[in-house]
Order: C-alpha cells, then structure tokens, then sequence
C-alpha cells in the first residue's frame, strides 16, 4: 500500500512530499527505492537520486538491473563519465552488463559524456547486437562530430534492417521503462531506413508528438527527405530546426536538402 501512495506522488511530480513519504515508510523493499530514485532522476535530480543510492548500496551492497539503468541515465545527466564507469565496472561483477537495457544505457552515458571509446566497448559487450544498441553508438558518434564513422555504422545497421530486426528493435524500445532521445533517434532512424514515401512522415508525426529532437533527429530525417525524393518537405523541416525547435542547423543538415534540391532541378 505504501508503494503505491509513493508511486502515486512520484507519477503526479510531488517529489518533496514523496521523498518525505519515502522516508517515513516503516518498511522499504526494492521496489520503493525503484521508484523514488527513478522519480528523482526522471526530475533531474540528480544528486539527490545519487544520495539515496549510495544508502541503499550500503544497506544492501546490491543493485537490480533497473536501478543500474536508473543510475546510467543519472550519470548522463550529471556528465559524470568516471562515475559511470564505476557502475559499468559493477555490471560486469554482477553479470547484467549484458542485459540490453543496460547495455544501450552504458552506450548512451559514454556518448553524451564524450567516451566514445568506452561507447564503442560497452557495445562490443553486447552478445547481440540489436537495432537500439546500433543507433545508439551512431548517436553518440554523431553527438561527438565523429560523422564519417557514424555513417560507415549507419550502412551496418541498414544491412542488418534488411535481415528483418526492426520488429525486434520496436519491441525492446517499446519495453524501454525509460526512453530518451537517444532511443528516440534510434528508432527514427529505423522507420527512415525502412519506410519511403508519405508513409514515411505519417510514421515520423507520430514519432515526434511530445518530443523535442535535436540535430542528430534532424539529419536523419532530412537524409530521408533526399532519398525519398522530397526535398520540399526537406526544407520545410530544415527551416523549422531553428524557428520551432530552437536547434541551430549544422553542415551535416544543410548537405542533404541541398543535394536533393538541385537532383530535382537537374532532373
């Protein structure tokens, strides 16, 4: 019942009553420190999640897979890559870095903290490699300015799309207890890989409702925008970059809709 009244707060964003609740409770089990600190992190509050990590890694000396996950994203957060790997050190001992969720959060720490290396190892760890895992790493090299290796990663992943993984990848993204816009630009990288034509963006405004893309979503679609022929749409999307979505276009983005533009006209 106490679990419950806690999830209740956490799901409503009343964090201070919740973390008093939580701290009230005459009983805690693992799935109240699952949702409180899961709570925190999902706020951004960082260092409080980490406080109460630490307790319980003290109480406890152990971790379940979904807290690991938790305790990834909050290193991403914080830009924290030494703590990171700390906790990957952790999985490896306690045999869950090869679970996948793990596994993709470890590839998306090390890329928003700028270790691409340790991105390109978490990954290598993986026993399969899956789609959300791929564009991940592609993510992060993209993320770094490393686009010709992310792109050489791109025609891998376009090769394994063609041997009928994408319905897997849907299914661990959609298993995902916490999605960011990693995962997100992993999946639309997935639809643009696989879908042409108008079905194409029927898919991607779906994909784009409450979510706010950054630069590594924009190049993907606008590189789909130039081999599905629709440099208009291209420069539709192209010129909301900044005036919507506040994200200042780089080169990367530029290219596409301009080659595709002048392969109409030449045409």
């Amino acid at each position: 019942m106490h679990n419950r009244v806690l999830l209740m707060h956490v799901k409503c964003g009343m964090m201070m009553d919740g973390k008093r609740l939580f701290d009230e409770m005459p009983v805690r089990n693992v799935v109240s420190w699952n949702i409180i600190i899961g709570g925190l992190v999902d706020c951004g509050d960082y260092e409080v999640a980490f406080d109460l990590f630490l307790i319980l890694w003290r109480e406890c000396g152990d971790a379940g897979t979904r807290m690991f996950n938790t305790m990834i994203k909050a290193c991403a957060g914080l830009g924290r890559g030494n703590v990171g790997r700390q906790l990957h050190s952790n999985a490896l001992k306690m045999g869950i870095n090869e679970d996948v969720f793990v596994s993709c959060g470890l590839i998306n720490m090390y890329g928003k903290c700028g270790i691409v290396e340790d991105a390109q190892l978490a990954f290598d760890e993986m026993p399969e490699k899956t789609l959300v895992g791929w564009n991940t790493l592609i993510s992060g090299y993209v993320h770094n300015g490393y686009i010709e290796k992310a792109l050489n990663l791109h025609s891998l992943v376009d090769f394994y799309g063609k041997w009928g993984k994408i319905k897997d990848a849907r299914h661990v993204f959609d298993s995902m207890p916490c999605k960011n816009l990693a995962s997100w630009n992993a999946m639309i990288m997935d639809i643009v890989t696989t879908v042409k034509g108008l079905r194409l963006f029927w898919c991607l405004s779906k994909w784009f409702e409450g979510m706010a893309p950054d630069h590594v979503t924009f190049l993907t679609v606008l590189s789909a925008c130039a081999h599905s022929g629709l440099s208009d749409r291209g420069w539709e999307i192209f010129e909301s970059m900044s005036r919507e979505y506040k994200v200042k276009p780089r080169k990367q983005c530029i290219m596409p809709v301009w080659l595709s533009y002048w392969a109409e006209k030449g045409s």
